[in-house]
């Protein structure tokens, strides 16, 4: 038993962070060239420049409200989105819900929310940013977020394990996970639920030293629920282990729930009409069930049978994590030794490893019962991205245990296999990031059906079509934008429907021939998003030409079948291209 006094010299040292467990010198508040050198803060320099260096976006409809709502708290101090008509002109789209005269976001306001301090010196000197703006920070406000949490990994890593290892799991939960290709290259809320999640990790790591720190943990664990309602989940397993490993410090944890719980049922209350309806359900209770039926869920939030979105979530040739990222075999093999070797593995790291692979398994259960288990329209797996840096974690007990092997031949086949393991995932995320477009393999048929598909799986679709980010310098060089294709104009009910392929993200300026004169009179300017584009034009949208035209010529014209130019503008260097379409 330690006595007094060497209790008080593990406090300090659990509090100190100048020196890890290794005796590696680390940075305090007052050395700033020591945090300049230090490991955590070039890790998140290193992932925050790769994530944004394509200026590639996995831009999705899923990401509008997390755009816009913080140009609408910062300009207007509303959690509403009726202040930018652009997002419903065309009629209210899936992801806005009315309520209190408002339009609301059916996925929150916590990733929003986290935007906040990035959007503010903007929006102090600019109205209202372009949507190209909008965009590209968003993108930027998403790859800090996971630049950031790999960092808060790292650092919590690194106090349970040797600083190789820690720096070996950072990087592939950096770059062989869909941290790379999905969460970090759009404002889902993957990002900052990550983020949140990876502070949960680190201050529970710190709770193994000093237990103080344990109850701290509370904190993120409570508004990543606010971020994405699913994170409710991990609170059950946490709760566990606080209650197991770290009963006196119990109701400090509850009492730093609180917060979180709070400010989540305050905009429940304020967005939906009661505390307790999360964004999830809103749907069902604030539209008429002729515009539910269109959504998903109108047959129930959790239809999937269980093995279907249990087995899809896993080993599906295109959703499956295990698929996508096999390098996280590794973890689910560092469970078995967790296990396999309790008495050899150090009480905190076991009990830490049994906390984390359950959060997993709870958020793995409860996705599998989702009825849109398939995530969307998205790269790989999405839907258990807030779970990486709980399994991560995992990856430590099975290169301990390689580490503790002699030289024999079962050791240079695990590191040959850890390699290719490695590589296929760093090839999976890659592909994701040069091809995906949001649209070729995804409408091909139902999704549940696709992501089975091991013939033609998303990842050979895309592997046998390249279509990689052209930088802006060589655009500039060539004078090349995005390349516009599959064209195709509809006219139904006396609207105009446009369907088109984009390699790019583009801004696009559509124009009307003039039959009798041959000249071109201005219709709209719209973006269009990298891959398949569906868009209808309203009145709103010809407000220009029917000033010019006249409303009726114009509708005449365009019933006649004529043709059309489009031209494709770059939003960066401003490089443009003509397309005439018959």
């Amino acid at each position: 038993m330690n006595s007094p006094n060497e209790n008080e010299d593990n406090i300090a040292e659990g509090l100190d962070d100048s020196v890890d467990r290794n005796g590696i010198e680390r940075s305090t508040p007052g050395q700033f060239k020591g945090f300049i050198k230090d490991r955590a803060f070039l890790l998140f320099l290193l992932f925050l420049v790769v994530y944004n260096i394509t200026l590639e976006t996995s831009f999705s409809r899923d990401c509008m409200p997390n755009m816009y709502l913080p140009v609408a708290m910062i300009k207007h101090g509303s959690i509403s989105l009726s202040f930018f008509p652009e997002l419903y002109a065309a009629g209210r789209p899936y992801f806005l819900v009315p309520f209190n005269s408002g339009l609301h976001s059916i996925f929150g306001i916590g990733a929003p929310l986290f935007a906040l301090p990035f959007y503010l010196p903007l929006l102090l000197f600019k109205n209202h940013p372009s949507f190209t703006t909008l965009i590209y920070l968003s993108k930027f406000v998403a790859a800090c977020y996971v630049a950031l949490s790999a960092a808060v990994l790292f650092a919590a890593m690194r106090r349970v394990t040797r600083e190789r290892w820690a720096l070996l799991i950072t990087l592939i939960y950096g770059f062989a996970t869909a941290a790379f290709c999905t969460s970090s290259q759009a404002l889902w809320q993957h990002a900052p639920s990550q983020f949140l999640l990876s502070l949960t990790v680190y201050f529970l790591v710190r709770g193994e030293e000093n237990p103080r720190f344990a109850a701290l943990a509370a904190l993120p664990l409570s508004f990543s629920v606010l971020v994405r309602t699913t994170n409710l989940v991990f609170i059950i397993p946490v709760l566990f282990y606080i209650i197991w490993r770290k009963r006196p410090q119990l109701p400090g944890f509850i009492l730093m729930l609180l917060p979180g719980a709070i400010i989540t049922a305050w905009y429940n209350q304020v967005a939906y009409g009661a505390f307790y309806r999360f964004p999830l359900t809103a749907p069902k209770y604030l539209l008429p069930a002729s515009e539910f039926s269109a959504y998903n869920e109108f047959g129930g939030f959790w239809k999937t049978p269980f093995l279907t979105g249990f087995g899809g979530n896993l080993i599906s040739p295109s959703r499956g994590l295990f698929i996508t990222s096999p390098i996280l075999l590794v973890a689910i093999f560092g469970v078995a030794v967790l296990i396999w070797k309790r008495k050899d593995v150090e009480k905190s790291l076991f009990s830490l490893g049994i906390c984390f692979f359950i959060a997993f398994l709870a958020q793995l259960l409860l996705i599998s019962k989702k009825t849109d288990w398939t995530g969307g329209l998205s790269f790989g797996n999405r839907l258990l991205l807030d779970t990486l840096p709980f399994l991560v974690f995992l990856l430590i007990p099975s290169l301990e245990y390689y580490g503790r092997l002699g030289k024999t031949v079962g050791k240079a086949f695990a590191k040959a296999a850890f390699i290719v393991l490695l590589c296929l995932s760093l090839l999976v995320q890659i592909e994701g990031i040069i091809s995906y477009d949001r649209g070729s393999w995804d409408l091909q048929g139902p999704l549940e059906q696709l992501a089975w598909n091991a013939k033609d799986n998303q990842f050979f679709f895309y592997l046998k079509r390249p279509r990689p980010v052209v930088p802006p310098l060589i655009k500039q060089v060539t004078g090349e934008p995005a390349r516009l294709s599959s064209v195709q104009i509809d006219i139904l009910n006396g609207l105009l429907y446009l369907h088109f392929h984009l390699t790019e993200l583009a801004i696009l300026q559509w124009y009307i021939m003039e039959p009798v004169s041959g000249e071109k009179v201005y219709l709209f300017e719209f973006y269009g998003s990298k891959g398949g584009n569906d868009f209808m034009v309203t009145s709103e949208d010809l407000s220009v030409a029917e000033n010019l035209l006249g409303p009726e010529f114009l509708k005449n014209l365009i019933s006649s079948s004529p043709s059309y130019e489009v031209v494709v503008i770059d939003p960066l260097t401003g490089v443009n291209k003509a397309y005439l379409i018959e």
